[in-house]
């Protein structure tokens, strides 16, 4: 698939299927190719942050996971993606109000079809 003709979506399903073969490197400038086409790409960003989660580059992939939440702050997945990369940085406190960020996003997103 070439890069300049495929759209955010194709880019993140080959960055989704390359981070599933192991090649997260590679995943990462695919899912980097679909923000630069659509910097407001929710699945882009968490496509990214999932990759630099994998690399152990938590601070980075935290950064990118309050981008999302810029995109979308209802989105219960990057709250609770967030709380997870807190946690593994030792920040208890902040994972915990991320995780109920995230319980209060659902919850909303239920009640508001």
């Amino acid at each position: 698939m070439e890069r300049g003709a495929a759209s955010p979506r194709d880019l993140i399903a080959k960055a989704n299927e390359l981070i599933r073969a192991g090649r997260i490197q590679e995943g990462l400038r695919w899912c980097d190719e679909a923000l630069r086409l659509d910097p407001k790409s929710i699945d882009a960003w968490l496509c990214k942050c999932s990759c630099l989660k994998n690399m152990g580059r938590n601070e980075e992939a935290l950064a990118c996971y309050q981008e999302a939440l810029k995109i979308d702050p209802a989105c219960s997945l990057a709250w609770v993606s967030k709380g997870n990369v807190l946690f593994s940085l030792g920040r208890p406190e902040e994972a915990m109000e991320s995780m109920d960020r995230a319980r209060k996003a659902r919850k909303k997103r239920r009640s508001n079809p």
